[in-house]
């Protein structure tokens, strides 16, 4: 449905006039009825004019240009519009307790907002959500750490989209156009099309994640439940471990051969430490620049993973690991781990050289397998723990 001039200003958070003083500087359309993309052209002329580019600038470049803001209307074509209704009112509506509602507005950007100020429909929305899940039963901590996480993964996702978009659209189109507006231009259609992409794999991916979680969640509790009921004999008690593993050398190789070459080592060899340890049942933690930190559900496992990791860097010529492991229980929280387990496996990873594996003492008593040998280290003062610790480099047979 076309926007009218109020509704325009409305969305955009400004007024009639401003609309008006646009529309004769030839900088949005003169036609009474306008499109969601011309929120976003409102708010980019707007915004382009806090830090100083002045109208008349931006008037004379569309004159001597091709369309210079036309390039919007493709990109922009999702703009999340403003509301009539302001931050104090939002607050009203939905009713949260205060110090949820600030963890919100501080996840959200608008923590310095004024109460008067308008809100984005999207604002409104995961306030919405918020009030929801508060009526199902989650606790204001519960649901504000779930918020943080959900919203630190989105930017950090959006974040590596961006940066893959300035590699491959970008940069080329830097080298071939004369100006960053004409880039800007010619490669809108290209960005967006990426983008739909992009969405469409997070949201592939996100369901398909969801849906193995459900999954391995109900045969736990199944297998849990007819086991308390004497139906079939407990599991076996087997502690999952957790290992460290990082690229040696990679401080000094980033001020050798600078950063664009240790960002591009540290892609590859998060590549391979995923390919690895999803055939050993290990799931990646978290990557940690240089090195990454990997769940597995036994010893064995991830004891194979660290030695068959060790094997593949070297055929494909990046620099040795250096890799620590421990076995025991975790506490899981907010998709992270902690625990001992975690510090010991962190702390044996440094101590480690180039090529070699390090493990604990209950790494080796859990094992159960062939073709490994655990060489004994001794008793080792690892960093952050007030007692030393015995270590065993993990070889083949």
């Amino acid at each position: 449905m076309p926007l009218t001039c109020g509704r325009l200003a409305t969305a955009a958070g400004t007024t009639t006039g401003e609309i008006e003083r646009l529309a004769a500087a030839g900088l949005i359309r003169d036609t009474g009825e306008y499109e969601l993309s011309d929120v976003a052209r409102v708010r980019l002329i707007r915004a382009l004019e806090a830090v100083g580019v002045r109208c008349e600038w931006l008037a004379k470049a569309r004159r001597h240009g091709p369309a210079t803001f036309d390039f919007v209307d493709q990109l922009m074509q999702d703009t999340i519009p403003l509301l009539d209704e302001t931050q104090g009112q939002l607050a009203e509506r939905t009713r949260l307790p205060s110090r949820l509602h600030q963890a919100v507005r501080a996840v959200l950007g608008t923590i310095s907002a004024h109460e008067e100020d308008q809100v984005r429909s999207d604002d409104a929305r995961v306030m919405e959500i918020i009030a929801h899940a508060m009526e199902l039963g989650g606790s204001e901590e519960q649901i504000a750490r779930i918020m943080r996480v959900t919203a630190d993964t989105a930017l950090r996702l959006v974040e590596a989209q961006r940066d893959f978009i300035d590699e491959v659209v970008i940069a080329p189109a830097m080298r071939e156009y004369d100006s960053e507006l004409e880039a800007i231009r010619n490669t809108a259609s290209l960005r967006r099309e990426y983008r739909a992409l992009g969405k469409e794999m997070f949201d592939v991916l996100y369901s398909r994640t969801v849906d193995v979680a459900i999954f391995q969640s109900l045969v736990e509790m199944i297998q849990l439940g007819l086991a308390h009921e004497g139906l079939s004999p407990p599991a076996a008690d087997v502690m999952p471990a957790i290992a460290f593993v990082d690229v040696s050398g990679f401080t000094r190789m980033t001020e050798e051969q600078g950063g664009a070459v240790a960002a591009e080592l540290a892609s590859r060899f998060a590549g391979i430490v995923q390919e690895v340890a999803a055939v050993y049942q290990g799931r990646v933690v978290k990557l940690l620049g240089d090195g990454a930190m990997v769940r597995f559900p036994d010893p064995a496992h991830a004891v194979r993973t660290m030695l068959e990791l060790r094997h593949r860097v070297v055929q494909v010529g990046l620099p040795d690991i250096h890799a620590g492991i421990d076995s025991g229980p975790l506490v899981r929280r907010d998709g992270d781990v902690f625990g001992t387990v975690v510090n010991l496996a962190s702390r044996a990873s440094s101590h480690a050289g180039p090529g070699e594996v390090l493990v604990t003492g209950t790494v080796v008593k859990e094992w159960e397998g062939s073709g490994v040998v655990f060489l004994e280290v001794g008793e080792v003062a690892l960093r952050g723990l007030s007692r030393p610790v015995r270590l065993y480099l993990a070889e083949e047979a």
